[in-house]
């Protein structure tokens, strides 16, 4: 995030060059909606494709207090505005003038987003760069970081919940 700051500082941008617009309820319901879908469309795939759940060994960094819970919610919001600033807001901005193609920008952008999730194993790995093209359709769509923020901040906020819903242990 702050690599990004700076980065903008020194060609002397705005923060309107990065999609650090919109900021309103339209765009939040979006952000919604979005994960919705997401979690529709995931939900299906691992229906279809037995085997796509998550490692049980994910479990271990699942927060289990309520201290735990609440760095966990501020974990998520870190994560949401770095990772949305870096691989939505900065990167595909930068590599679609490169390459030429919002497509093929947002494509590596998702494919760098989704590495950087190796930990989860290669099912994290694919449903979060997955994840990664739904918020660059989004962002492409919108113009503005601030529904993938809203998005990804549900998502990883939910992940525990959603673990354990997935796994059929009450929580």
């Amino acid at each position: 995030m702050l690599t990004v700051g700076w980065a903008l500082l020194r060609s002397k941008e705005s923060l309107a060059t990065v999609g650090l617009v919109g900021f309103n309820f339209r765009n939040f319901v979006w952000g919604v909606l979005c994960l919705g879908l997401a979690l529709f469309l995931f939900s299906v795939l691992s229906q279809i494709f037995h085997g796509l759940d998550q490692p049980k060994e994910i479990q271990q960094y699942l927060p289990r207090t309520k201290l735990d819970y609440f760095f966990w919610i501020v974990l998520s919001l870190g994560a949401a505005l770095g990772e949305e600033l870096s691989f939505r807001g900065f990167l595909i901005t930068r590599l679609a003038p490169v390459l030429g193609n919002y497509g093929a920008a947002a494509l590596l952008s998702s494919m760098a987003f989704g590495l950087g999730h190796l930990y989860q194993g290669i099912v994290g790995v694919i449903f979060t760069c997955l994840y990664g093209l739904l918020f660059a359709a989004l962002f492409y769509w919108r113009r503005s970081i601030f529904p993938c923020l809203v998005a990804h901040f549900l998502q990883d906020a939910l992940a525990p919940w959603l673990f354990h819903f997935a796994q059929g242990q009450p929580k």
